[in-house]
């Protein structure tokens, strides 16, 4: 298929969808973009679960109800996912940040198998990423408790 040229795909209840079709190639800055933005994804909202939860948290003193710091880590996750996902790295990439996502695009014929394949790495080491990145920042108060 050639670049620019618009693809029918059919949709919910026999509706077609007109997109861009999935085009082969190498997409490095894609795939860096969707590793960068996956990385600050769990790097965020693990960041909200050290915050939240870790000993001598300080909004434990503030927010003492489990059921409200859960509450407050869910929000500040969904934050950092959709700030993520409306940033130039989100933009450019599409912010799948999630390989069921990737899969789904996929599936449904809007991507290439190569990016189905860089896509998914990226995602996978991006987490890997975000979440050495969590251990670092954090240090103690990023490691597992064990309770009972």
């Amino acid at each position: 298929m050639v670049a620019g040229t618009a693809s029918r795909v059919p949709g919910r209840a026999g509706a077609e969808i007109i997109g861009t079709g999935a085009q082969g190639g190498w997409h490095w800055v894609e795939w860096t973009c969707e590793f960068a933005g996956t990385a600050l994804l769990l790097f965020g909202g693990l960041s909200a679960v050290c915050l939240d939860f870790a000993p001598g948290s300080p909004i434990a003193s503030v927010v003492p109800d489990h059921s409200a710091r859960l509450l407050i880590t869910g929000l500040l996750f969904a934050g950092v996912g959709s700030v993520v996902a409306v940033s130039p790295l989100g933009r450019r990439s599409g912010a799948h940040l999630n390989p069921s996502v990737t899969l789904a695009f996929w599936r449904r014929g809007h991507m290439h198998i190569n990016d189905l394949a860089g896509y998914i790495v990226a995602q996978v080491a991006g987490a890997f990423a975000g979440v050495a990145l969590v251990r670092w920042w954090w240090g103690a108060k990023a490691e597992p408790s064990v309770s009972g």
